[in-house]
């Protein structure tokens, strides 16, 4: 979507005291428009309650048809923050020809008391998120913060206690790529967050299927690469923290369609209570700017539980082995760390109560750690080490 222009301003406006501020940047992600603040770099910790945030979203009348849609609030980092107590109006002081604009707010009650917080020198923190429907993603590329609006005469403002926390006499309201046109006739400064350029890789498509009993296949078809440097293959297990598990160049600059896979060789390791695993695409440019695709899961079976012990066991101890309910496929092997096969257990096919397995430790064990797998799945169900 270009040429969306975000105005930011806010009532009670003060001076700082101690000379600390914020300032805000705006981004987005596929088809979330995203404000972020800043604790000002060098201005030390700020520990303040947030009693008012306002912020205005403008945008030209000529954009494509969309509406905003679901508002995500950071409640973690700003904890008086949620979702019923953020609210948003249209056009509540719109007053410019060919433009509109949507207000959203937030304004402490007096009960309970704002909770304080500290937010640490230079670090960014998300504030808020607001989804964006019926528009092409890829035309989210060119957004605006114009330094000014037709009702205020400020520009952004984080109210503590009555004390305004932005910056108003150095004007350092913004961070991030910064210019000099407002895209409105009302602006004199303006702060760009995206350059108006084409998103660097575009999917056709991504699916995540289960490749045996522990392992994920990933796949996905770009339609375009244009300046475009690789894909960084994300896993999760609850959707919010992600680790990078992988790396795929990207096959070369084209408008072609190319086909991708990856091989997560252990996912079953990582599923949450529900079973499910959870990846995603972070797609780079060359530039290092990114987009995430959408997010895929595979769900696997309960895996079986074992309980040993004692562990670590001596020559001549029995090791007992309690099995929970499960399939074993008629065996359990016994197997060193070297892959050595010690022994083969047979246990009844399909039952379904615990069993106890006594196991001697002769002299086949020598001191090290030995693995206990299931001969159905092949997977590692527990493990026990032996001392000499």
């Amino acid at each position: 979507m270009k040429n969306i222009i975000l105005s930011i301003a806010l009532l009670f406006i003060s001076i700082a005291s101690n000379g600390q501020y914020f300032r805000a940047t705006l981004d987005h992600e596929v088809n979330w428009l995203i404000v972020k603040i800043q604790a000002n770099p060098g201005g030390g910790d700020i520990t303040m309650d947030m009693g008012t945030f306002e912020i205005f979203v403008r945008y030209a009348d000529s954009e494509p048809d969309f509406s905003f849609g679901d508002i995500l609030v950071n409640s973690t980092d700003f904890p008086d923050l949620n979702n019923s107590s953020f609210s948003s109006n249209d056009n509540l002081y719109g007053n410019e020809t060919g433009f509109s604009n949507r207000n959203f707010i937030y304004s402490a009650a007096p009960t309970p008391p704002p909770t304080s917080v500290t937010y640490t020198d230079g670090t960014e923190y998300e504030i808020f998120r607001v989804e964006v429907i019926g528009a092409d993603p890829t035309d989210m590329v060119d957004f605006e913060i114009a330094a000014n609006s037709d009702f205020f005469p400020t520009y952004f403002s984080i109210i503590d206690g009555g004390v305004d926390l932005t910056d108003i006499g150095g004007a350092d309201y913004f961070y991030g790529d910064t210019g000099s046109n407002p895209g409105s006739t009302s602006g004199t400064t303006y702060f760009e967050s995206q350059s108006n350029v084409a998103l660097p890789i575009e999917l056709v498509s991504f699916t995540a299927n289960r490749k045996g009993r522990q392992a994920t296949q990933l796949d996905w078809v770009s339609s375009a690469e244009i300046n475009a440097s690789h894909y960084d293959i994300q896993r999760s297990s609850n959707t919010e923290q992600w680790t990078t598990i992988g790396k795929v160049e990207v096959i070369g600059e084209s408008n072609a369609e190319q086909a991708y896979e990856f091989i997560d060789a252990q996912s079953s390791e990582y599923v949450n209570d529900d079973l499910n695993v959870y990846y995603r695409l972070q797609m780079v440019d060359l530039d290092g700017s990114s987009e995430y695709s959408d997010t895929r899961f595979v769900t696997f079976e309960k895996q079986a539980q074992i309980a040993i012990f004692p562990s670590p066991a001596k020559s001549g101890d029995r090791v007992t082995l309690n099995l929970g309910g499960n399939n074993y496929g008629g065996h359990i092997m016994i197997v060193s760390a070297e892959g050595r096969l010690v022994k083969s257990i047979p246990i009844n096919e399909g039952f379904d109560q615990s069993i106890e397995i006594q196991l001697d430790i002769d002299d086949r064990f020598s001191s090290g750690m030995y693995r206990v797998i299931s001969r159905n799945t092949q997977q590692q169900i527990g493990q026990f080490t032996v001392i000499r």
